[in-house]
């Protein structure tokens, strides 16, 4: 059986990115790669096309040979979760994103007989965290700006099943945003400090150089599933005197302060869900995805605890990865001989040393040929370089 996993298709709402595909063939991980290495526009949005032709290309089949289409993203989910907001704009939005899938679906049809199935944004994340963490008996964690209708959700993985415990709803319904939302958090602080789009590893660095001093009970503090407290929105409202406007401005010891209190505030949240999932089911390994996953900081602090023995992160854990874990789960449902081996993450294309030199001679490029490219290296950064 041919499973194609996408993360996006033609017309997706505007904050979708990182387009990526993926292709599981007879049960078997076969290729998976973002539409970013091909048209090089990083975190690139939109149908991945150059991506699903290379895992085609990669498993000697055409479009017409895929018997499923897997999505990483439920355009049914508000209805099916009865997660409806009854503020009109969102409403809108939820309706027009369920108008826009369906019609894509009938285009998707017209290439492919393929099957297509939408799997839920969260449930993709978790596919690809536990299906490649080689371990079973597992606290699935997955966190990020936004799915469906959540931003963090706890699942356990066992005997090859995923089972979804609980999650944190990023709104109610009839808030006219998305307040309630970990990643969204951490996008909004980046942004108060001007650190750029996706630039919330640049909040993680600037956070070492910092002292959490400022009070986040307000802003992100979660004790449990059921005790949080999670609005972007009191960023500009209690710290609006902070924000610094110009990205060229240097970066002050408030801005650095406040990036150490939110990471603070990130890691003792997350740390309090962990501890949760765990009394919950008595497991001691983790596997983790969604974009806070990338959060290494955070992630070393669940790994220091007497309850985590084993921590897997996703190495895709952004949502290129949603694409992987999509095409996992379709798997794990409609084929019974799911075999994944993630021995590495490098699934995407390649070049041997021939196809380079061709390519540099073509060009007319100086090259030399290295037999210690590592100690070449070494040599090179202990210089200074």
């Amino acid at each position: 059986m041919n499973i194609l996993g996408i993360n996006q298709i033609s017309g997706m709402v505007a904050w979708q990115h990182d387009s990526a595909a993926c292709l599981v063939k007879d049960g078997i991980l076969i290729a998976a790669a973002e539409e970013e290495r091909f048209n090089r526009l990083r975190h690139s949005r939109g149908f991945p096309k150059h991506a699903i032709d290379f895992c085609l290309k990669k498993g000697g089949i055409s479009i017409e040979e895929v018997d499923i289409i897997a999505i990483s993203y439920n355009p049914y989910a508000f209805l099916q979760k009865l997660r409806i907001n009854f503020y009109w704009q969102s409403l809108l939005q939820d309706f027009a994103n369920l108008a826009i899938f369906l019609w894509n679906k009938k285009q998707l049809q017209k290439q492919t007989k393929a099957k297509i199935v939408y799997i839920d944004h969260h449930l993709a994340h978790a596919a690809s965290a536990y299906r490649c963490a080689g371990f079973d008996n597992v606290n699935i964690l997955t966190i990020d700006g936004s799915g469906e209708t959540e931003s963090f959700v706890f699942f356990t993985g066992k005997k090859g099943k995923i089972e979804r415990v609980w999650d944190l709803p990023f709104g109610k319904f009839f808030h006219k945003k998305k307040p309630h939302s970990i990643g969204f958090v951490y996008s909004n602080v980046t942004n108060f400090l001007n650190l750029g789009v996706h630039g919330e590893g640049k909040t993680m660095g600037l956070a070492s150089y910092g002292k959490p001093i400022y009070d986040f009970s307000s802003i992100l503090n979660i004790k449990n599933h059921k005790d949080y407290s999670i609005n972007r929105l009191n960023v500009a409202k209690f710290y609006s005197e902070i924000r610094r406007k110009d990205p060229e401005s240097k970066l002050t010891q408030q801005h650095k302060d406040l990036a150490a209190s939110l990471q603070h505030a990130l890691e003792e949240s997350v740390i309090n869900l962990a501890l949760e999932t765990y009394k919950y089911s008595g497991f001691k390994n983790f596997a983790l995805a969604g974009g806070v996953a990338l959060n290494c900081n955070m992630n070393s602090k669940i790994l220091e605890q007497d309850f985590c023995d084993n921590i897997f992160i996703q190495p895709a854990s952004n949502d290129a990865g949603a694409a992987l874990g999509a095409a996992l789960e379709a798997a794990s449902q409609f084929d019974t001989n799911i075999q994944v081996e993630f021995t590495n993450a490098y699934w995407g294309p390649s070049f041997d040393n021939e196809e380079i030199k061709k390519v540099l001679e073509e060009a007319k490029i100086t090259y030399i040929k290295l037999n210690d490219v590592e100690k070449t290296t070494a040599d090179l950064v202990c210089g200074g370089n």
